[in-house]
Parts: structure tokens; C-alpha cells; sequence
């Protein structure tokens, strides 16, 4: 057995280390994709909240138009005499609520409402501020807003899709003392709210795609009149005017038109359009981090309709990461000085034990070491009922060689006589100095003439070794195979004695105690 071949517990330590630095990284790499997670969904609520509050605005300013201006009693009059009096009055009372109402149509749409359009009672449309010549059609079965109200009558808040574009709606209803004589509608266009975002954000793109399946009541000609289907994905179209607001813009990315971003974004956000929800991610493209945010719109029945989307420049993905390199480049610095550290104190611990439980002068184990390794197997090799042999092994003439060339050159080749023996037996047999030029070998799971065996082959290599000036040396060795409950120093005397009359006989032989069998 060569001293300090098994390192098991050094082996622990530096897998704990390992275990360790594998965790900081997990750590590390965790915290990284938190923060970008988080940095996502902060800029997912900021947009939503830039939306919330833009169409709140348009929410109080319609109602202030309404309660203020359109709820008095002479407009709440005039739709009672369009919706009970007689037919032939409508043109007239179209053309008195026109000219009331004018200048206020005129003020409203300055602030983005593109529509005030007033319905009769049973839903028809009386008259279009936006275009007063078209009247007389029913918006019942295609605007669901104003069957809740004519049916309700309640006031109906939200977005709605059209006949030809989108927008978020206000409608209410009229009633003339407690009877319900029609209803009102004030609009916002979709790219008005999309105009209102640009206002507050730089280097984006902002875009409204809806479903197509939402607008199933639009004919297709009118639908890609005024719609484009969308790059992200045929189910949903993007009003042709959305895309005039991007490539208008100088505040826009511009990567609305550009088919590789497109190509990478379908990649990454891997049919999440599909399921109906906001979301968030973050994409690589060209050396750019940037962040994308669908947020989801429902119509006023609370149904999926499609997305409002931002995709923003942002520079802190970049800086996380590069935050993440310098923490891993720490823990890896801080785990190999760990590892230095602890190997530098091992060597030391090694060197020290080294010294204790070896012999200086051949760096085999020492008499004192031997013993207890011996015993300790001795005791297991009991329990299994295993077969151990003993050898005590002599140098022959020793003492004349000392006294021809020195202690210095003796103590030389007593070291390479060592290193021969070791050459020649197993990992699993200890060999030790025994005291001057004596050495014992201790032979686990071996029968005394498998053990002869290899003592011949010792011998015969030393004889045939050429050693420092001495050179031709030989070796006597007593052999023993220990019996059962035979104690340690027993054997190592029945193996002396076996020594001595090899040297009787003539040296240069192995001799065994007993026979062998």
C-alpha cells in the first residue's frame, strides 16, 4: 500500500465545493432572470397603466360632455319628438339637434372624439355628427353597446369593434323626464389612444392588432379596406391608419415593417397570442435588448378582441447581464481561492500525517503505522474468515555494505529497495520499515503459497536490480500465514523466525514457517 493513495475525504470536500459553487451560480443565474421577470412585468404595468389612464381621461371628459351639455332637457326633448312624434318631423329635429350641438362636436372632436352619434329609442340611427347625411340604419344587431343601453338603459363604457374601424365607446342613455327616448354614443378612435401613448414614450412601437373572428360582422372587402393582417400571425389584423402612426412617427422603432424581427418575435413569444392574455417577454435582436408587452383588450362584453403591443428599447436586460457576468466571475474567484486555500491546507495536513505515520528514510509506512493498519485488517479479515500472510524481509550483508560506501549510500539503496518491492505488490498489501534494514509486508486474502509466490518474485527482481555503487544486493525473507485468532506480534515473530533460518541456510532464499499447501 502506497502512503496516501485513498483521499476519500479530500474528495467530500472539494464535491462540496463543487456542490457549493454550482448552487452560487443557481443562485445567481435565479436572481438574474427575477429581475428581468420583474423588469418585464413593471413595464407591462406601466403600459397598462399609461392606457387606463388615457381612456379614464376620455371617460370623464365624455361624461363631462354629456351631463354637462348633451343631458338637458331641450336635446332630451328633441330625441322624444324623434322617437314618438311623427315621421315626417325627423329631418327638422335633425337639423335643430345639429345646429345646437355643432359647436360642441367641433370642441370634442379637437380632443379626439371622433364621433357623437345619437340613436333613436328602438336603436336607429338618427343622426352622425360625423357624417349627418347617413341615417336610418339600425346599429342593434352590429353595435352591442347600444342594444345594452336600449335594453338596459344604462350607460355602456369600453371597447368596441366596427363596421370599419375600432374604438373605445361611451354610450348613454337619454331619457326625457323618466321615459328613455334614446341613447348617445362618444368615440375615441383606437389610434387616437395609440397617438395619446406615443405622446409620453420614445424609441417604441405601438401597434392594436384585433382578432379576426372578432370582427365577423364586417364584410371582408370593408374589413381589408381599412385592415392589414398582421405579421405576428393571420388570426389578427392592424388598422392600416396604426401603421401610418408608426411610420410617421420619428419617435417609432420602425421594426413593425421589418420581417427578420417579426420571424425572431413569433419565435419567442411561441403562440402566446393564442392564449388570450397579456403577456411579457423580452427579445435579443441584433445586439438589442428589447421589451415587449402585449396587453390583452376585451370589448365592453368582456370578450377577447386582440392586443394593444409595445415593443420599447431597453438597456437594463443588458446591464443585469452584464451584473450576472461580474457576480459569477466573484463566486468563480471566491470558489477557486476556496480551492487553493483548501489545498494548500491539505498538503500541509497531508505533509504532517506523511511525516507521523512514514518512514523519512524509505517513504513507506512506519513500524508504528503498520501495526495499527495491520491489526484494524486483521480484525475485518477475522469476521470474513480471509486467508493473511505475513513476510519479515532482511537485506543480506547489509552491515558491510554500510561500512564499505557509507550511511549515506546505504540509506540510498534501502530507499530503492523499497520502491522495488512496492513495484511488485498490490495496492491492498502494507509494506512498512520494520527497524534498520528489516521490512514487513502484511498480504490480505492471501494463502502462504500464492504468498511465496510473489516473495520469490521480490527476491529474484532485487537480485537482479543494479543498485547505487552497492549493485548487486539480495534479500532474505521469512514467510508466515497467519492463523485464525493468532495475535499481530505472534506472526511477525513465527515470520522472524523464518527470517533467520533463511539467513541460516544460506541467504538469498524466502523460507515459510509452515508448509505450505
Amino acid at each position: 500500500m502506497r502512503p496516501y493513495q485513498t483521499k476519500g475525504l479530500s474528495r467530500v470536500y472539494f464535491a462540496l465545493i463543487f456542490v457549493v459553487y454550482v448552487a452560487a451560480l443557481f443562485v445567481v443565474n435565479d436572481s438574474y432572470q427575477a429581475r428581468v421577470q420583474n423588469h418585464l412585468l413593471n413595464h407591462g404595468r406601466q403600459f397598462n397603466q399609461s392606457i387606463i389612464d388615457i381612456t379614464n381621461t376620455y371617460e370623464s371628459f365624455a361624461g363631462f360632455i354629456f351631463y354637462s351639455e348633451i343631458s338637458k332637457s331641450e336635446i332630451s326633448e328633441i330625441m322624444y319628438l324623434a322617437s314618438m312624434g311623427p315621421s315626417e318631423n325627423l329631418d327638422e329635429l335633425r337639423d335643430e339637434l345639429y345646429n345646437k350641438l355643432l359647436p360642441l362636436y367641433i370642441t370634442a372632436n379637437a380632443y379626439n372624439f371622433s364621433q357623437i352619434h345619437f340613436h333613436l329609442d328602438n336603436g336607429v340611427s338618427f343622426l352622425r355628427f360625423h357624417n349627418p347625411d347617413v341615417y336610418g340604419d339600425s346599429l342593434v344587431d352590429i353595435r352591442e353597446s347600444v342594444d345594452i343601453v336600449m335594453t338596459e338603459h344604462r350607460p355602456v363604457i369600453g371597447f368596441e369593434e366596427g363596421r370599419f374601424l375600432s374604438g373605445y365607446r361611451y354610450v348613454y342613455p337619454i331619457f326625457h323626464d323618466t321615459q328613455y327616448v334614446g341613447s348617445v354614443e362618444l368615440s375615441v378612435s383606437a389610434t387616437s389612444v395609440i397617438k395619446e401613448l406615443y405622446k409620453s414614450m420614445d424609441q417604441v412601437d405601438i401597434g392594436m392588432i384585433l382578432d379576426v373572428d372578432s370582427l365577423s360582422s364586417v364584410r371582408v372587402e370593408d374589413l381589408y379596406l381599412y385592415h392589414m393582417t398582421s405579421l405576428l400571425s393571420d388570426k389578427y389584423v392592424i388598422e392600416k391608419e396604426n401603421l401610418n402612426i408608426i411610420n410617421s412617427t420619428p419617435k417609432s422603432l420602425n421594426l413593425i415593417n421589418d420581417s427578420s424581427f417579426n420571424e425572431a418575435l413569433i419565435e419567442k413569444i411561441n403562440g402566446d397570442l393564442l392564449g388570450k392574455t397579456s403577456f411579457d417577454v423580452y427579445l435579443n435582436y441584433l445586439g438589442k435588448n428589447y421589451l415587449i408587452h402585449f396587453d390583452e383588450l376585451r370589448n365592453i362584453a368582456g370578450i377577447h378582441v386582440g392586443y394593444i403591443g409595445i415593443v420599447r428599447l431597453d438597456d437594463r436586460i443588458s446591464i443585469f447581464a452584464q451584473e450576472r457576468s461580474q457576480l459569477v466571475l466573484i463566486v468563480t474567484g471566491i470558489t477557486m481561492l476556496m480551492i487553493s486555500i483548501f489545498y494548500l491546507v491539505m498538503k500541509k495536513e497531508e505533509a504532517i500525517n506523511k511525516y507521523a505515520m512514514t518512514d523519512s528514510l524509505t517513504g513507506i509506512y512506519n513500524r508504528g503505522t503498520f501495526i495499527d493498519f495491520s491489526r484494524k485488517l486483521l480484525a475485518r479479515q477475522r469476521r470474513e474468515h480471509s486467508p493473511v500472510s505475513l513476510a519479515m524481509i532482511d537485506i543480506d550483508n547489509f552491515k558491510d555494505a554500510n561500512d564499505q560506501f557509507g550511511h549515506r549510500v546505504g540509506d540510498k539503496v534501502l530507499g530503492e529497495i523499497a520502491n522495488v518491492i512496492l513495484d511488485c505488490i498490490r495496492d491492498s498489501d502494507v509494506i512498512a520499515r520494520y527497524g534498520g534494514d528489516e521490512l514487513v509486508l502484511l498480504l490480505p486474502d492471501t494463502e502462504l503459497d500464492v504468498a511465496e509466490c510473489v516473495l520469490e518474485r521480490i527476491r529474484f527482481i532485487v537480485e537482479s536490480t543494479i543498485f547505487t555503487k552497492i549493485k548487486n544486493i539480495t534479500v532474505s525473507i521469512g514467510a508466515h500465514q497467519i492463523a485464525p485468532h493468532e495475535t499481530l506480534d505472534d506472526a511477525i515473530m513465527k515470520a522472524d523466525i523464518a527470517l533467520y533460518r533463511a539467513k541460516e541456510l544460506g541467504r538469498n532464499q524466502v523460507v515459510s514457517s509452515q508448509p505450505s499447501h
